[in-house]
């Protein structure tokens, strides 16, 4: 193999510098790119979590008319039992 010339070291110098600055260049996109998915994956939390908020006020809100809804239902029913009892009570005169 022949010796290397004062030559060939620069230009490896020159090869092995520009090398650590394209990983240095390399190396800071990474950081930029891994910012900026951060910030997009916070958004998307924050769209998710106010989202899931809509749907549990939702939720509960029809808990709460379902549940207005069942005492209604129930007082209709006392109601119509005890017309049912009054009439039969009625009736058995002339039966």
């Amino acid at each position: 193999m022949p010796a290397k010339t004062s030559e060939d070291l620069k230009i490896i110098k020159w090869g092995i510098r520009n090398l650590k600055e394209n990983i240095n260049s390399l190396g800071l996109k990474v950081r930029v790119l891994k910012d900026s998915l951060d910030d997009e994956s916070a958004l998307i939390k924050e769209e998710i979590l106010e989202f899931k908020d809509e749907i549990l006020g939702e939720v509960k809100a029809m808990r709460e008319e379902l549940t207005v809804a069942l005492g209604q239902y129930s007082r209709h029913e006392d109601t119509l039992e005890n017309h049912e009892e009054r009439l039969s009570k009625l009736e058995k005169p002339f039966a």
